[in-house]
């Protein structure tokens, strides 16, 4: 009995991990890097002409986030439209919220952006009220502080289409504080997580615009210092996909990212 038990286990391991058996019933899953993203064959036997590795995937959550469905990643969609979890703010909802409703009074409503004028911060409403004076939303800030979140993902105060830079310390710090669509486990991406959303088939952006939009043709931190002058990490630029290191002092863009798998 044992013989034949221990058979049909040998024979069920055999037929279950077959690349067959994976490609008709998803088991196991294609291993391997994805592709660069190049289709285009500049000579014979080029990456462009060869292709190889895993298609890239992506899911829209609806919520401001990303999946990459080959490395199982989850990335901020748009940062630029990132505002912080406050009380009277639904996190699913911050990326609805934070895609207009520029205060135009002072009867302010949960979820209105600010610009405070007198240090070009940006600021999110998370409590109704009305400001008691007829002043400056600076006067209001001073008067209501618990009222107020800041927000420091965006650098356009017309329509949240740029995002803002930051030192690769205040990234970290900025990331790891991160509530956003119901997470709290965000962070900065290190250089090969970075890398996997570059796309070398596009330029100005080097990405997937449909599911990254208004990626900056620029430099983008990672979480990755350099070796060889710690002073310096790596980051990746999203014009043509360049990697370079740069001294951490300097303010670049950021993507912050999790592990949903």
């Amino acid at each position: 009995m044992r013989r034949i038990i221990l058979s049909l286990f040998l024979l069920c391991s055999l037929i279950f991990n077959t690349p067959a058996f994976a490609a008709i019933w998803g088991g196991g899953g294609e291993k391997g890097l994805v592709k660069t993203g190049q289709t285009t064959s500049y000579t014979d036997y080029d990456d462009g002409y060869y292709q190889k590795g895993i298609t890239r995937s992506y899911t829209d959550n609806d919520d401001g986030t990303i999946t990459d469905n080959v490395t199982g990643l989850m990335w901020v969609k748009a940062p630029q439209k990132i505002i912080p979890g406050a009380t009277g703010i639904h996190s699913t909802n911050q990326i609805q919220a934070a895609k207009g409703n520029w205060a135009t009074s002072t009867a302010y409503v949960k979820a209105d952006l600010a610009k405070d004028t007198t240090d070009s911060t940006y600021w999110v409403c998370a409590v109704n009220h009305t400001s008691a004076s007829a002043g400056t939303f600076a006067d209001d800030r001073t008067a209501n502080p618990t009222y107020w979140r800041q927000t420091v993902w965006t650098a356009s105060a017309a329509n949240l289409t740029t995002p803002s830079t930051m030192t690769w310390a205040n990234s970290i710090t900025n990331c790891e504080a991160l509530e956003y669509a119901g997470y709290t486990d965000w962070r900065l991406p290190n250089l090969n997580e970075l890398q996997s959303i570059t796309d070398y088939g596009l330029v100005s952006p080097a990405i997937n615009g449909t599911y990254f939009p208004n990626t900056q043709s620029n430099r983008y931190w990672s979480g990755t210092t350099a070796a060889d002058n710690t002073d310096n990490a790596w980051i990746v630029s999203f014009y043509g996909g360049a990697v370079y290191s740069d001294n951490k002092g300097t303010g670049y863009y950021v993507r912050p990212v999790r592990s949903s798998q």
